[in-house]
């Protein structure tokens, strides 16, 4: 008797694996859509574009006050808390725009089955690894005064996620993004005297357009296969 309720809560636990890995490749079409959709390029470009010209600024400013710790708190300031409403409004923007697309495709679709398909097990196992990796090795480098390191170090790490993103949410176009990010690194990771600001602007900033880019390439092609 207890062998065959065994056999029969194991029988259960495969069906219900079975069914959330269903619904997770059913939903995968969906959110390729959102990956690659209008808003998620706007995204990628305005992000792209807004690191390129917080960085262009504050290279700016680093030219005329000697280094970034001498640029006065009254222009820092004011700066970052602009960035930082930028930052908002983009990721508001972003999952607005995801959860969107997928709500027209299948709308039975939910805010949480969104979160559970993007945030699920084997996507956070690909994200978490380089995600540890680059903090603890930005920790280090800043409290040891390799400052330089920074942005390499940012811009791989972020590059592996991404490359991970791709593989997880089967959206090949994040491919571009992600090598860039890898080789762009590791070029600035070798000539590391190269401005951290440069660094960022043609890392993390020009990737994002990469993206956006490559995204509105694949939009095309796909409409132009629907007509």
């Amino acid at each position: 008797m207890d062998q065959m309720n065994q056999k029969n809560d194991i029988n259960t636990l495969i069906e219900d694996v079975s069914y959330i890995k269903a619904m997770i490749t059913k939903n995968n079409p969906f959110l390729y859509e959102a990956g690659i959709s209008k808003g998620m390029q706007i995204v990628t470009l305005a992000t792209g574009i807004l690191t390129i010209l917080f960085s262009g600024v504050f290279q700016w400013l680093i030219i005329k006050y000697g280094t970034f710790s001498l640029i006065p708190s009254e222009i820092r300031l004011p700066l970052f808390v602009v960035l930082g409403i930028f930052l908002v409004v983009i990721g508001f923007y972003k999952q607005h725009t995801i959860f969107s697309t997928v709500k027209t495709s299948n709308p039975t679709y939910t805010y949480t089955s969104m979160i559970a398909n993007i945030y699920n097990r084997n996507v956070i196992h690909a994200y978490l690894p380089p995600a540890i990796i680059t903090l603890s090795l930005s920790i280090y480098f800043l409290q040891s005064g390799h400052v330089y390191l920074l942005i390499p170090t940012i811009a791989i790490g972020l590059g592996l996620i991404t490359n991970g993103a791709a593989i997880g949410f089967r959206i090949s176009e994040m491919f571009v993004m992600g090598y860039w990010l890898l080789l762009s690194g590791v070029i600035s990771l070798v000539f590391n005297h190269i401005s951290s600001c440069i660094s960022l602007s043609y890392t993390i900033g020009l990737g994002f357009i990469l993206f956006s880019i490559a995204a509105h390439i694949s939009s095309r092609k796909k409409a132009a296969r629907c007509v």
